[in-house]
Formats: structure tokens, sequence, C-alpha cells
């Protein structure tokens, strides 16, 4: 345990944690106060490009539980999803399903591994797309408690891959009439917050395309119209046509 608290990882500690997990007398199953075991610890901590190896030396003792959740129902693969940011996390997540760990896991709180990756800014995973794609090909539910697409929409919004994720979402089954605690739905989450352009028009128009509610109104009263008005977006800004001109359709 001492070893997956410091992770300076330096290519010496990596020798020594390899001997300390062949050791049979060794507990790779044993626990923190927080009841965080070592494969745990390690997704919650290292930020080391060497994760993966790290996890395949956890492994290859077969007795390694990958079912253990820690006192708040964290495992190791929501562990990953919400600490680890870097291009190799598609490679973590790919291996602990292989080795099948349980995709349909939950937090005490109702999280699993798609919306914990959701509630944090992943710009510096560039391949994001394909650790959703992975997560979702091993199981884990897309409409779980708690709506990965608002998430991603509160968190993601300004990131060059949030297109891609909201297509594959969708084309995976993802509710679109989930709404925040505000009464906010996809569409007003990314109307008040994405950068003008191009990029909001295309994901607008993917989101209409699909039927979402276009005339939804927060809790403030505001529909998309309105809240893109309060962001000086012009009245002949494409935007604006195009969701006037759905508004129409729905009457």
């Amino acid at each position: 345990m001492e070893l997956c608290s410091r992770f300076s990882f330096n290519p010496d500690e990596f020798k020594r944690f390899e001997e300390l997990t062949m050791d049979f007398e060794v507990n790779v199953n044993c626990f923190d106060s927080n009841r965080r075991s070592p494969i745990i610890l390690l997704t919650r901590h290292c930020k080391s490009e060497r994760l993966v190896e790290y996890i395949e030396t956890l492994l290859r003792r077969h007795c390694t539980d990958l079912t253990w959740q820690d006192c708040d129902g964290w495992d190791a693969l929501i562990s990953a999803c919400y600490f680890y940011h870097n291009q190799h996390l598609v490679r973590v997540v790919r291996l602990l399903l292989s080795h099948g760990i349980d995709g349909k896991a939950v937090t005490r709180r109702g999280s699993n591994a798609l919306f914990a990756l959701c509630t944090v800014h992943t710009g510096e995973v560039p391949n994001v797309t394909d650790v959703v794609r992975a997560l979702l090909d091993g199981g884990v539910e897309i409409n779980g408690e708690k709506s990965a697409l608002l998430a991603w929409c509160r968190h993601n919004v300004r990131v060059q891959h949030f297109l891609p994720v909201v297509s594959l979402m969708i084309e995976r089954g993802i509710d679109l009439s989930c709404k925040d605690e505000n009464n906010r739905n996809a569409l007003l989450l990314i109307c008040s917050q994405h950068p003008n352009g191009l990029g909001l028009l295309k994901v607008v128009r993917l989101l209409v395309d699909k039927k979402i509610d276009i005339p939804c109104r927060d809790n403030d009263g505001l529909n998309v119209l309105e809240i893109l008005s309060k962001r000086t977006v012009k009245i002949d800004d494409p935007i604006i046509q195009l969701l006037k001109i759905a508004m129409i359709n729905i009457v």
C-alpha cells in the first residue's frame, strides 16, 4: 500500500512495485481507511504514462479483485475515468474491461464510469471519443442514473472533440429529454456556453434533427432563443434562423 500512495513512479520504484506484487505473501486486495485497494489507488493517483504497466502488473496476480469498491462506491474504472487524463486512458479502460471489471458499477451517488468521465474537462484526452466508445462497448450504460450528456455539455462544451462525443452518444441512444436541476436540457446548456460559430451551428442542427425539446424553458423562464439573445447573438445569425424555423414547424 505504501507504493500505491506515494506515486513518484521512477524506474526503480516500478521494479520494487513489481517485486511486491509478485510476492504472494503480499495481499494485493488490502485496503486503506477509505477502503481503497491498490488498484483503486493506482487509478486514482497515478498520472504516469506507465499506468497500464502498473495495472498489468497487479492483474498478473489473478486474485486481484476488480469488483472492489471503496467507501464511496468508486471502483478502478470509475476512478480512472475521473482522475486519469491523458491519451492512454483508452488503454486503461480497455484493459480493465477486458479483465472483467463491471461496466455497470455505480458510485453511492449514482455515477457510472461514463458520467465520471463527462464531469471533468477532457482537453488533455485527445482521443476521448474512443474512450467513450470503449466504455459503451464494454457494457457501461449510456443512460445511467445521471445524464452523461448533460454532464458533457456542462463541462466540455469548449473542447475540440465536443461534437463527436455528442454525436456518438446520440448514435448509442442517449436520452435527449433529460434536464438538469435548473430545467435545462442539452440544447439550453450548449447555447448558454458554446462559443458562437460553425461548431455551435453544427451541434444545434444535430439536436434539432434529433427532435430535442426546442421550446424548453429553464427555471428562469428562458427558452433557447432568449438565452442566445442575452449572449448578443444577432437576430440574423444562422443559428437563430434555424431555431425559429424549427419552432414554427413544431407549431
